[in-house]
């Protein structure tokens, strides 16, 4: 038979933020931010609050798990403070698989 007319285009997926751990304190903090089943990672990063712009090093923020090829289902962020009061909290937007 012939083809009927094409139809409208679907919703468009949605994409959601998901919160990691908050993590504080002085020295070397870690934050990890997850996707739920059935989600992957499109892209993440981080807030810092309460913290010292002069001493703060960002040490790293990548998709996790962060192998070559690897589908992303996560964020982790990193950072160096000598202040007690920093705080780190890694973000990741998923989007349905």
């Amino acid at each position: 038979g012939e083809h009927g007319p094409t139809g409208p285009t679907g919703p468009a997926p949605g994409t959601r933020v998901r919160f990691g751990n908050r993590a504080a304190g002085p020295g070397l903090r870690v934050s990890d931010a997850v996707c739920r089943a059935g989600e992957h990672a499109v892209s993440g990063g981080f807030v810092i609050r309460e913290v010292n712009f002069a001493t703060v090093t960002e040490q790293w923020s990548v998709p996790t798990p962060f192998t070559e090829e690897g589908v992303p289902t996560g964020w982790q962020a990193a950072i160096n403070d000598g202040g007690p009061t920093t705080r780190i909290t890694a973000y990741v937007l998923c989007v349905p698989d």
